[in-house]
């Protein structure tokens, strides 16, 4: 998976947001080239907009290098993984769920559960890549920021029982 920050959306007769990509990224895991191999939807529950949801068509791309097959997401819109609109997530991860967050408390909980987990590991990978890399992130990294240097650089941690084993 590839995080693009670069984009349009385009809606179509049937409603579905088209994700157009405006920048090409590398494979994340080798560097090669990303070639358009499919499209696929992905879906999101945008509460700013009455729970209101979101069938986003994204781009799978192949690398043409190592063969691996990433989706392109859009940065801002969607949180890999999760359900929600990223924007719903950063509001519940910075406490501001008295401002266009209408979700119940149990998904306001398992976010910040989620968060808490991983917030460690991802500035974890964000010091690394300053270190390997010279990247240089905001202070403290925004959460935007954060997603999409741990998707890009191919450090996501998908699998639950990766961040909970038991």
């Amino acid at each position: 998976m590839i995080m693009t920050s670069k984009f349009q959306v385009k809606v179509d007769k049937d409603g579905n947001h088209r994700i157009v990509s405006k920048e090409t990224l590398p494979c994340p895991i080798c560097g090669g080239h990303l070639a358009y191999l499919s499209l696929r939807m992905r879906i999101v529950i945008d509460i700013e907009s009455d729970n209101v949801v979101i069938t986003l068509i994204i781009r799978r791309l192949k690398c043409d290098k190592c063969g691996k097959i990433h989706h392109e997401l859009p940065e801002g819109l969607v949180v890999p993984y999760k359900r929600y609109c990223a924007e719903t997530i950063k509001k519940i991860i910075n406490g501001d769920t008295n401002t266009g967050v209408s979700c119940e408390n149990k998904t306001i909980s398992r976010t910040l559960d989620w968060w808490s987990t991983v917030k460690p590991y991802f500035s974890a990978v964000l010091k690394s890549l300053t270190e390997k890399f010279g990247v240089r992130f905001s202070e403290p990294a925004t959460f935007y920021e954060t997603i999409r240097a741990v998707v890009n650089s191919n450090n996501w941690i998908f699998a639950r029982a990766a961040m909970n084993p038991e």
